[in-house]
């Protein structure tokens, strides 16, 4: 890795570089907020999310989040276009199958609510689920439900897309920047950095703090919360209180 350099203040910060990390940040910059700097501690998808499974299903609790995972499904299938990196997104469609009567009747409800939001949805025969997956044994099932339109991705893959699609519109990502704690002074956000030592020292100091009093590893994470900052130099005499949270 190259030496990590920081800028002094920007307007939002993006604690992870996960999935979610990755897509607020690629979201920001699309809607004109460039002034962004995503921190990730390790490496991009280092976290969970390398090993999720990537699958994408529609159908939600809600109409508001059926439609938010809808949209998702439209980025990740021309993500690809945009960014030139693949995001693995694949539309198998999905089923989901009834061994009991009971089960088969909660079916039939999760149908006509996918229907009242939108959803291509089918009620299908055992025969019919058994040709859309030859592997499953069907002579046991009531019935089952085939959303055409769901899919898969490459959880990895998806999240390089979006990060390159951020980075092409001014978003900053740095890997291997671990942040230990979070400093509030006013409306400043202060943020200490692990192995970092001349950025450790330089925010004690602007606190008045000797750089052995900068405090033991503690962890500020969050996605999608965004920090504003000040003019650090301007602005470190304000008291404020110190915000922290372990991970």
């Amino acid at each position: 890795h190259e030496p990590m350099t920081l800028p002094s203040h920007v307007q939002t910060v993006i604690v992870g570089g996960g999935i979610a990390g990755c897509s607020v940040a690629y979201h920001l910059a699309k809607l004109g907020r460039t002034d962004v700097l995503l921190l990730e501690q390790g490496r991009l998808t280092g976290g969970t999310t390398w090993h999720a499974a990537g699958l994408v299903g529609q159908l939600r609790a809600n109409r508001t989040m059926t439609q938010m995972s809808r949209y998702g499904i439209d980025l990740y299938a021309q993500l690809e276009a945009e960014t030139g990196l693949a995001t693995g997104w694949k539309p198998c469609g999905s089923l989901s199958v009834a061994r009991t009567p009971e089960r088969l009747k909660m079916l039939k409800k999760q149908r006509a609510m996918a229907r009242s939001f939108g959803v291509e949805c089918h009620e299908i025969s055992p025969a019919e689920a058994g040709e859309r997956f030859p592997v499953m044994r069907t002579e046991d099932l009531q019935g089952a439900l085939w959303l055409p339109c769901d899919g898969k991705a490459n959880p990895a893959d998806l999240c390089m897309s979006l990060a390159k699609g951020a980075r092409n519109r001014g978003v900053r990502i740095v890997e291997g920047a671990e942040v230990q704690a979070v400093e509030s002074a006013g409306e400043i956000r202060y943020l200490f950095f692990h192995g970092l030592v001349d950025q450790r020292v330089k925010h004690a100091e602007l606190f008045g703090k000797d750089p052995e009093g900068v405090p033991e590893p503690r962890f500020y994470r969050s996605f999608g919360t965004f920090h504003h900052f000040g003019d650090l130099g301007q602005r470190a005499g304000r008291s404020g209180r110190t915000r922290r949270g372990r991970r």
